[in-house]
């Protein structure tokens, strides 16, 4: 017999299934309605065959979807009537409970004096705990059959979804794409962004180039943000869905609108959208997402992506990547195109405050890294020349993650890395890449930081490591952004962007020593984990998590004094170097002349010091 709080538990628990089912149908219904009225009001802008076989799909889809929500707010309904009646026991068991505990009581009287027995107050106390015990029994009885029966309707209800489920997944994958693109392209212009899992790029370019010119235009006309911002969709298409959607953005608003605001490094002269500029996403969501074409992807027979790392946002994108990908596009030459590609919501700067926290958290990577892979492989549907796809800082993380999530290009070039989420590239799915490049500006100290694993310079990562160059600045910070100024790193980007093999990087003194000292950090971890496989009772799991805080926190204290001692390192390196050099260059005629050096000695220190 349940008690009277287990009643109002039960109550509480299915009152609230009944709401969330009532208000999920209710969603539901809506959602069905809404692409029947998308589909209905379709035939006014688009028409053709291909058309009419996808608004027939809709139809059918929607006939067959309607129903579905009734049976489930039938079961709401039901179990909220089963919720109130468990309201109704738990009262009621509550009062019975009250009145059987009064009747135990007044059974028995008080003794007139002390010492004297208790006094049986007679048999109607006795009857009229019998009477409460039968009702308590009534009631369970009538709580059983009423679960029953609510069970037994709830079972055959499911049974009646399962079919109806088994027939929308039968026309849902039956007849083609149509449907299940309509729909998707239907669900984002209502304001659901993601598309469906079974959507990716492929089946969205199929589609596509299905249509008919005019179609296509339609399209393009009636949902310019969307089609522009959809993956799959030809660049060139997305280019021209996007200056349109500009335009709809700023006819919307004043002149000193928001829109107007943020786009205006982006406006030409006449207040439009500037003819030079190709871009192919826009979203104007909280800190922005954009991409911009440098180059003719038709023609060209290379092409590469560039992903930036944190602070990047639409605000700084023109003299940023934008500016990377438009030098690096301008040296490799007319048959190569370069996308620079801010899709995510990359970590804030560090004038952000307390936000410049999320740089170190992977979470961003990994929701930016699903995105250019999928951006990836709706390129891909569009052209088969190699691809190659650089990552810089915090992007090289989100390029590693694009990997893990399926990405397939030629080349992956790792840049200023913290780690990109493996320690190896065997690690990655097989085929991920063909060749894998990594390279640092010495005294990078990002570089140094393994945050997100191995650095992918490490030679034991298996990337091949290109000379990035020793860097000019004297801030530290300032280097993590020379990569694409002039000099060997942005040369032999260009160069294997282009299909070429990269120069190399000699590892220095420092990073000699710190790769030693990696390796034998290394061994003694592999020695500690070996003890912690040894089984000691009531001991080993105290030990181990000791053990395991222990390495934790010298593994990090050792990579901090790794990023300062080799950033440091660099730069006396550079310091002594730079030196030496002068000393050589300036002063030789003098030095041989007093014959204090010999030539030779000077050619050595030039061979040494001169690179």
């Amino acid at each position: 017999m349940p008690t009277a709080e287990q009643f109002q538990a039960s109550a509480v628990a299915l009152l609230v299934s009944a709401h969330t089912l009532s208000a999920q149908a209710g969603d539901a219904l809506h959602a069905v309605e809404q692409l029947a009225q998308v589909a209905h009001g379709a035939t006014g802008w688009w028409n053709g065959p291909r058309a009419d076989v996808a608004i027939g799909e809709v139809d059918q889809f929607v006939s067959q979807a309607r129903p579905l929500a009734h049976p489930v707010i039938a079961i709401a309904t039901r179990l909220q009537a089963v919720g109130g009646i468990a309201g109704q026991f738990a009262s009621r068991v509550r009062v019975l409970d009250a009145q059987r505990m009064d009747a135990v009581s007044a059974r028995w009287s008080m003794p007139v004096a002390v010492g004297d027995p208790l006094i049986d107050d007679g048999e109607w106390a006795i009857e009229r705990i019998r009477g409460i015990d039968r009702q308590l029994a009534v009631i369970d009885v009538e709580w059983a059959r009423q679960a029953g029966d609510a069970a037994r309707f709830i079972d055959d209800v499911v049974a009646s979804i399962g079919s109806l489920r088994s027939a929308i997944a039968a026309r849902r994958l039956g007849a083609g794409s149509d449907l299940a693109v309509f729909a998707a392209i239907a669900m984002m212009t209502a304001g659901s962004h993601p598309l469906p899992g079974d959507i990716d790029a492929a089946r969205i370019a199929a589609w596509w180039t299905s249509l008919g010119r005019d179609e296509r235009l339609a399209m393009l006309r009636l949902l310019p943000g969307v089609i522009g911002n959809l993956d799959g969709i030809p660049l060139t298409d997305r280019a021209y869905g996007i200056r349109l959607y500009v335009d709809e953005l700023l006819a919307a608003e004043a002149s000193n609108g928001p829109a107007h605001t943020r786009l205006a490094s982006f406006l030409g002269p006449d207040g439009r959208l500037d003819p030079t500029r190709s871009l192919v996403a826009l979203d104007l969501s909280g800190d922005g997402r954009i991409a911009e074409l440098f180059g003719d992807l038709r023609s060209a027979t290379t092409v590469t992506v560039l992903v930036p790392g944190m602070g990047s946002t639409l605000a700084n994108f023109r003299a940023g990547i934008a500016s990377d990908a438009q030098r690096l596009a301008a040296l490799s030459g007319p048959n190569h195109a370069v996308i620079a590609w801010t899709g995510y919501d990359a970590p804030a700067g560090a004038e952000q405050g307390l936000r410049a926290l999320e740089v170190a958290s992977p979470r961003q990577a990994q929701v930016g890294g699903a995105a250019l892979q999928s951006f990836i492989a709706g390129v891909q549907s569009e052209t088969r020349v190699p691809l190659t796809l650089i990552g810089h800082s915090y992007g090289s993380l989100t390029v590693g993650q694009a990997l893990l999530a399926g990405a397939q290009v030629t080349n992956v070039v790792f840049i200023g890395s913290p780690g990109v989420g493996v320690d190896r590239i065997d690690q990655f799915p097989r085929g991920a890449a063909d060749h894998f490049f990594a390279g640092e500006v010495r005294g990078d100290p990002v570089a140094t930081l393994q945050q997100f694993g191995d650095a992918p310079t490490d030679p034991d990562f298996g990337a091949f490591v290109f000379d990035a160059g020793r860097g000019d600045s004297l801030n530290p910070l300032g280097r993590h952004s020379e990569y694409f100024e002039d000099g060997v790193a942005i040369d032999n980007l260009v160069t294997i962007s282009t299909g070429g093999a990269p120069t190399s990087s000699s590892p220095t003194i420092t990073e000699r020593i710190l790769e030693f000292d990696e390796d034998r950090s290394d061994g003694l971890h592999s020695g500690i984990d070996a003890m912690q496989r040894v089984h000691v009772p009531f001991v080993d799991r105290p030990l181990d998590q000791l053990v395991d805080v222990g390495q934790g926190g010298i593994e990090r204290g050792r990579n901090l004094a790794a990023t300062v001692v080799e950033t440091g390192g660099h730069f006396v390196e550079d310091g002594v170097s730079n030196s030496v050099v002068w000393t050589a260059e300036r002063g030789s005629d003098v030095l041989r002349g007093a014959g204090w050096v010999s030539d030779s000695f000077v050619s050595g220190v030039r061979g040494v010091f001169g690179r």
